[in-house]
């Protein structure tokens, strides 16, 4: 079975510590600084996403809605 895919997108790198702890439980983990520079993100599916709500360029309840 693949392992699943998250998407992290924070500005605080304090938060990409979570990164570390999904990886070790075996989870696909991609991370992004902001909303609008998510590159090698854009287009692809995740099957979960843990963002921001505060961040400078854009609310992170608007960044990963389709």
């Amino acid at each position: 079975m693949e392992a699943a895919k998250i998407l992290v997108v924070d500005d605080e790198p304090r938060f990409w510590s979570v990164k570390e702890a999904l990886n070790q439980w075996g989870y696909h983990v991609t991370t992004a600084a902001s909303a609008t520079r998510r590159s090698g993100a854009e287009g692809e599916l995740f099957d979960a996403a843990h963002h921001d709500i505060r961040m400078p360029d854009m609310s992170g309840s608007n960044c990963c809605a389709r």
